[in-house]
């Protein structure tokens, strides 16, 4: 039966046969999409704790003297001022994260409602990275302290004439860079704002330039290692050692995994990035129910009732794959098709 049937249509013409593997595909494509939809309208079976919301995924955290910030916390503000749950998502470590948002939450620019995530602190297993640490444990304690004359911040420690380590601080963080015995850098740790030992990056002793780095989960283990090119700086691979052993062929990946896991708390949502560091976590990232834009490059006042109204469209099933939903209000810029699929993984961010 299926020999004649395979017969059959292996007579008719070519032009009608192609017709038929595109209609039979694009129905295949349309009940696969239907039933991911399905499956993310379905809170409750799925383990979703938002209907929908904003991500705002940033390279650096927003600060208060960047002018990308007017037009993330702009958007953020529209957002967060109707009820939508607003997120801010963070790539790169750093030491005073706290403290800034902080500062922009009190100065009226980040929404209260907003909650802010680090990669480097929220992607470890234990959720809460960075083993609390004396900065000094590894000091000898019979090093001698050396204040850098000009650079009140700045103390070397010299055991024997050579030095050992130099602590710089700062009100919120501390950096320790560690020394060989001929005097070569071989380490530098990282140390929050709360006095967590976040990241160590080992340092090659000849030119003082990172070759590995280590990010750090409360109970002092190592939870990911990233190797770094010598030749092109180029980080990669990257191997997650807990809780689930992973490899990455980049620093991109393994943050776009953290992003897609982040993004799965929501049924449907409007992911927003600001660069192109960004961008390529954002295009690598994987929802069925999102869509993804850009910060435009004017970066024009946001309009809340324009913002607010793409926003229902875009996580409204049957609104989704709709052309009005691809054209964003300013300041957001389209950058991605309906459904969250970017054409090209370096896409063109335009800033």
């Amino acid at each position: 039966m299926r020999g004649s049937r395979t017969n059959r249509l292996g007579a008719l013409p070519r032009a009608v046969r192609l017709r038929l593997s595109r209609t039979a595909g694009h129905h295949a494509w349309r009940a696969r999409r239907a039933g991911e939809r399905v499956l993310m309208r379905l809170p409750a079976l799925v383990g979703r704790v938002e209907r929908g919301g904003v991500y705002f995924v940033v390279s650096t955290l927003p600060r208060l003297d960047d002018q990308r910030t007017r037009a993330v916390l702009a958007c953020a503000r529209v957002f967060a001022d109707v009820g939508v749950p607003v997120h801010v998502l963070v790539l790169e470590f750093t030491r005073d994260a706290d403290h800034e948002v902080a500062r922009l939450t009190h100065s009226g620019l980040l929404p209260q409602a907003a909650t802010v995530r680090y990669f480097w602190r929220h992607a470890a297993p234990s959720g809460d990275g960075g083993l609390p640490s004396d900065v000094l444990k590894d000091v000898p304690l019979s090093a001698t302290a050396v204040a850098e004359p000009g650079q009140p911040d700045r103390t070397t420690y010299f055991v024997k004439g050579l030095p050992v380590a130099t602590m710089t601080e700062s009100r919120h963080g501390v950096e320790v860079e560690h020394f060989g015995h001929h005097g070569g850098p071989i380490r530098r740790d990282d140390y929050d704002e709360r006095h967590c030992l976040v990241r160590m990056l080992e340092l090659r002793p000849d030119t003082g330039k990172v070759a590995m780095c280590r990010y750090l989960d409360a109970d002092g283990t190592c939870w990911l290692s990233a190797w770094v090119n010598p030749s092109s700086g180029r980080i990669g691979p990257v191997q997650v050692h807990s809780p689930s052993p992973m490899e990455f062929a980049t620093d991109d990946d393994v943050r776009a995994h953290w992003v897609t896991r982040e993004l799965h708390k929501s049924a449907a949502a409007v992911v927003v990035f600001d660069d192109a560091s960004s961008g390529r976590v954002v295009a690598r990232s994987r929802h069925p129910a999102v869509h993804k834009m850009a910060l435009g490059p004017e970066q024009p006042a946001a309009h809340s009732a324009d913002l607010f109204a793409f926003y229902q469209r875009a996580i409204t099933p049957w609104w989704r794959g709709r052309s009005s939903v691809l054209s964003p209000p300013p300041p957001l810029h389209r950058t991605a098709t309906a459904g969250g699929h970017f054409g090209d993984d370096n896409a063109s961010v335009g800033l």
